[in-house]
């Protein structure tokens, strides 16, 4: 069987091109973009090509499209914040986002080894995917085509992204203030490293005068504890009814999962009264097992609480959850939004204590828990 015959077997190019809102008139142009390196390599006996330039090619594409749209909506911003905000739009997460809305994961051709690693819902090969994809469009039917189809792509986003947060970038924002006060960009000198060499961590310190300033700086805006605002899912994703959490029987209130309106409700009740000046600002879902929500439940609370960060209402979101409910799966699902917390419900370590308060997980559980979120840099509550 031709190569041409065997990738049309996989994909839809039809049900693809509706939902892109786009008809190629070099079909072959799609399927390149379509096409994962995992699958070239399966393939050795075709003569084919992965999409990784295409990606190459289509990322310069995005930026500068979103640019040049970012320049008509605000001509007064500087070029820092236009940068800033194209940095809001365009990276790894939203364009993952995008592509899920359009089920581009469903329509990739991947090895059988990214197949079973679940390849279609990793937001990286989404991102890459989807670049390679506004490529194709670009080479087929030009800088008007693609226009259109970024413009409406993004169109949304940049209602919620409006203006840069004043709480993100925090290197950024004090380099600025460093030059602002005396005029040259701060240098850095390497006072200690460890770790092995594809994975360092470096300490830093801005010598000469501007240590004091810059030090000052950091704890202005990165030190502050957040302000909490918390959003209660009694009982929600959880299936037990233990004597440590049950919230059922603690507040009379049944188990439910909040609206989207509400969560916009409590996000302005919080911040119109009750958020301290310059403090950064935290969405915290309580009372339940986030990730043993439905995933579309999952995905839902995150996508609306996710416009509150984008525009810079908030700056991050935090969430409590069991310990066996944190898996590679649904870590994966969260690295899409500004997860910085997830707190474990531990009460106990001690597998005996465990069983008799009904917890339904074990002290292995949790050292699991611990080290999968510490390996993707998650803080633990």
């Amino acid at each position: 069987m031709s190569a041409n015959k065997i990738e049309m077997t996989q994909i839809n190019l039809s049900e693809f091109q509706r939902k892109l809102i786009y008809e190629f008139k070099n079909v072959d142009l799609l399927v390149e973009s379509l096409r994962h390196s995992s699958f070239v390599n399966e393939h050795p006996e075709m003569d084919i090509q992965d999409n990784e330039r295409l990606e190459f090619l289509g990322d310069a594409v995005l930026n500068l499209v979103v640019g040049h749209i970012l320049m008509q909506r605000y001509p007064d911003l500087k070029e820092g914040d236009l940068s800033r905000m194209r940095a809001n739009l365009v990276n790894e997460s939203q364009l993952a986002s995008i592509a899920r809305k359009m089920d581009l994961g469903s329509h990739i051709l991947l090895g059988k080894g990214e197949v079973q690693s679940k390849g279609r819902e990793k937001k990286s090969i989404l991102a890459n995917t989807y670049e390679a994809v506004i490529a194709a469009v670009y080479l087929d039917g030009g800088f008007d085509a693609v226009f259109r189809i970024i413009d409406g792509a993004f169109s949304s986003l940049m209602d919620f992204v409006a203006r840069p947060s004043a709480n993100h970038d925090y290197k950024s924002q004090i380099q600025e203030l460093v030059q602002l006060k005396y005029q040259k960009i701060p240098d850095y000198t390497v006072v200690h490293e460890s770790g092995p060499d594809h994975d360092k961590t470096l300490s830093r310190m801005r010598p000469g005068k501007a240590l004091k300033f810059y030090s000052l700086m950091i704890d202005r805006v990165s030190n502050h504890r957040p302000f909490i605002i918390p959003i209660f899912l009694p009982h929600a994703g959880c299936p037990h009814q233990c004597i440590f959490c049950n919230q059922t029987a603690i507040t009379g209130v049944k188990q439910s999962i909040v609206s989207s309106e509400t969560v916009d409700l409590l996000i302005d009740e919080f911040l119109e009264y009750k958020r301290p000046y310059r403090r950064p600002a935290q969405v915290a879902f309580y009372g339940g097992n986030f990730l043993g929500l439905k995933k579309d439940a999952i995905r839902r609370l995150l996508d609306h609480t996710m416009r509150s960060v984008t525009n810079g209402r908030i700056d991050s979101i935090r969430f409590s959850t069991r310990p066996e409910t944190i898996d590679q799966e649904h870590l994966e699902i969260i690295s899409d939004y500004p997860v910085s917390t997830v707190e474990i419900g531990v009460q106990s370590m001690d597998d005996r204590v465990l069983a008799m308060a009904k917890r339904g997980h074990t002290a292995a559980d949790t050292v699991t828990a611990v080290k999968l979120l510490k390996e993707r840099g998650y803080t633990i509550g």
